[in-house]
């Protein structure tokens, strides 16, 4: 059996964050060997929290 791994919103947040260049490499390079395992678990709760985050964010600028 293969464990599946959780992804955070702040997981899926530092993938689009341009301010945090280390971050967003580390998140990728974790991303891509998580999805090329088929290990990757993200809950709609997960997405909707990003959806919200990354809303809030785009009318404050």
């Amino acid at each position: 059996m293969i464990d599946k791994i959780f992804f955070d919103t702040n997981m899926i947040v530092y993938l689009f964050d341009l301010g945090e260049p280390n971050k967003r490499k580390k998140v990728t390079k974790l991303l891509h060997k998580l999805v090329d395992n088929s290990r990757l678990f993200i809950s709609s709760q997960v997405v909707n929290e990003f959806i919200n985050y990354s809303t809030k964010k785009i009318e404050n600028e």
